[in-house]
């Protein structure tokens, strides 16, 4: 079943269980966060603005390329019954 986010109408629709996770955890995050910030007694002014650099850009991070696993085959150990026979040389 997929579901679209009412806060965000213009998001595409993503599964019921992916949905509830996501608001979990922004919940936890934002609860969290409060929590240092009561605990820590840190106050912020109203007009306090986040000076931005100029010359910088955002630093976007590249996909994590997926390694490729190989499956090494194990030796499986042959009984004697099955082993082929080895001629044996005259001398």
């Amino acid at each position: 079943t997929m579901v679209t986010d009412p806060a965000d109408p213009s998001a595409r629709p993503q599964p019921v269980r992916e949905y509830v996770r996501q608001k979990l955890s922004k919940a936890k995050q934002r609860k969290l966060i409060d929590d240092i910030v009561a605990a820590n007694h840190i106050s912020v002014p109203a007009d306090f603005t986040i000076p931005i650099i100029p010359g910088t850009a955002p630093v976007k991070k590249a996909p994590a390329a997926a390694k490729k696993t190989t499956m090494s085959r194990r030796k499986t150990a042959v009984s004697r019954k099955h082993r082929p026979l080895r001629k044996r040389t005259s001398k």
